[in-house]
């Protein structure tokens, strides 16, 4: 029989699945009584905290990675095994969770709600601005 280099089943089992992954930021942003959205919000509205969009989005990542950390490091663990799962991705599933909760995210500000949230949803992409 031959031999591989990689167990399919062992790499499969520790990439971190998006809806995994979503799942574990709704959990991160609803325990406490919403605590991590609330310190998070203030970077997700315009005109934001820092001046700068990808700024403010990068300081929305690590407000949920420290709440993430209170709440049993899932995100923080899959970072780690999953090389392509980092902060700059974690912005895009957060986004997505935002909007599948029913949050109108344009160019990656919270600009309202949406009537009917849609998990398919991408309108504007949140990504930074590039000077």
């Amino acid at each position: 029989m031959p031999t591989s280099l990689y167990s399919f089943s062992d790499v499969e089992a520790k990439t971190a699945k998006p809806m995994v992954v979503n799942q574990a930021i709704k959990d991160v942003l609803k325990a406490n009584g919403d605590s991590c959205y609330i310190d998070m919000e203030r970077y997700l509205v315009p005109p934001g905290v820092t001046g700068s969009r990808a700024f403010d989005q990068a300081f929305a990542v690590m407000v949920l990675l420290k709440h993430d950390q209170k709440n049993g490091s899932f995100l923080k663990t899959a970072m780690g095994e999953t090389p392509q799962l980092t902060e700059r991705v974690l912005w895009d599933r957060l986004q997505a969770v935002l909007r599948g909760a029913g949050f109108k995210v344009s160019h990656g500000r919270l600009v309202g709600l949406l009537e009917a949230p849609k998990e398919d949803d991408n309108g504007d992409s949140g990504q930074p601005d590039i000077d």
